[in-house]
């Protein structure tokens, strides 16, 4: 009897110890988990387009919060937003959703609940793989300043290094080589009340004569609005940059208004602040790289430029001759069109001269009857632009 009982102890214990085993081999890697709540705002009655962007606040919560613990005091190099960026763009390898639990509206708000899950390991090297991403970008799209300034509901200045450097990162990771010179920053506030062509001129010096870049992205942040009452709030923030040459007169314009939604007024903000930040970056990346007109592609001088012809009184034969002149010149057309004050526009491209004061001269000889106004700053269309007037003509 007693070793029947010896027996079974022991059979129980050889069969705990291999479930034990078992249970430990077949567990997958540690991960975190929970649930997490998105919102975004319904633009034009758009429910798919806010249904992903709240499906995308969720997730990104839920990192920005795996984020914050999985990191220690020793902060690495890059900043917390940049971190959460990294793992969002990779989130089909660190994010996972179980499953949709719910979704509704609250009035103009699209809401969603996700049922997420992380892969532990991989969140916690994510800073590391990041600052190792930029430590092989390769800078070769040349060099760009930062500055970003902002004013709150009060229109008072506020403190935005976070995401200037946000911004830096960005555009280190796009292939940019990116210089922090506080010089900018006040010089910006010291000439806030010059008219901008000074302002922008001011600048150019500090670039010049305190920076090695070629171009500064300038950026302002406004908040217009923040509204709402209990856990729901709405913020609306103006963003607008302009990318400003170092060595001309160039400067492209780019703004959009933003929106994003918080359960606190400050969060609601800060969220639509990140937001402009993040969706501007790609746009001001491309921005930067054309404002820079020297950039050497192959050892090969690359320009692209809209060409506006204005005064024209017969457009089938002025056209026909300018795109022959444009063909003679080596010039790609990209596009043309007609604008509503009756110029011809064309957006061209060409490898065949070194500057766009030379591009400008061949084009007057090759057209009759052409002035030049010179290069136009304000190409909101992304490029530098060159005017032309048909001489003679009203």
């Amino acid at each position: 009897m007693k070793e029947k009982a010896s027996f079974s102890a022991c059979f129980g214990i050889i069969l705990m110890s291999l479930f034990y085993f078992a249970s430990f081999a077949l567990c997958p890697a540690a991960a975190f988990a929970e649930i997490s709540q998105g919102r975004a705002v319904i633009i034009n009655g758009n429910l798919k387009r806010a249904e992903e962007e709240a499906r995308q606040d969720a997730m990104r919560m839920f990192v920005e919060k795996k984020i914050s613990v999985s990191v220690d005091a020793q902060r690495l190099v890059v900043n917390h937003m940049a971190e959460v960026d990294w793992v969002m763009t990779k989130s089909s390898g660190y994010v996972f959703v179980k499953k949709v639990v719910r979704t509704w509206q609250e009035g103009d708000i699209f809401c969603i609940e996700l049922d997420l899950e992380a892969d532990e390991k991989k969140i916690k090297a994510a800073p590391k793989d990041i600052q190792e991403a930029l430590a092989a970008s390769r800078d070769d799209r040349g060099t760009v300043a930062v500055a970003v300034t902002g004013k709150n509901l009060a229109g008072e200045k506020e403190d935005l290094e976070e995401l200037n450097n946000y911004l830096q990162s960005r555009l280190r990771l796009t292939g940019f080589r990116v210089v922090k010179n506080v010089a900018l920053l006040q010089n910006i506030e010291k000439n806030a009340a010059l008219p901008k062509a000074a302002q922008n001129n001011a600048l150019r010096a500090v670039l010049r004569d305190e920076t090695t870049a070629r171009a500064l992205v300038r950026g302002d942040l406004k908040v217009e609005e923040a509204t709402g009452a209990g856990d729901r709030y709405k913020a609306t923030v103006r963003a607008s940059f302009e990318i400003i040459s170092a060595e001309n007169d160039d400067v492209d314009p780019y703004f959009e208004y933003v929106e994003d939604v918080g359960t606190t007024r400050a969060e609601a903000i800060r969220k639509a602040k990140e937001k402009a930040l993040r969706e501007a970056s790609g746009r001001l990346a491309e921005l930067a790289l054309e404002t820079m007109q020297d950039q050497q592609r192959g050892g090969v001088r690359h320009l692209e430029v809209i060409l506006e012809f204005h005064n024209v009184t017969d457009a089938n034969a002025q056209g026909q001759s300018i795109g022959n002149a444009l063909h003679e010149a080596r010039c790609d057309v990209i596009r043309k069109v007609m604008t509503k004050e009756g110029a011809y526009r064309f957006f061209i491209e060409t490898t065949a001269y070194t500057s766009l004061p030379a591009l400008q001269d061949a084009l007057r000889e090759a057209i009759p009857g052409l002035t030049g106004d010179g290069v136009n700053m304000e190409g909101a269309e992304g490029t530098s632009k060159i005017i032309f007037r048909f001489a003679g003509r009203a």
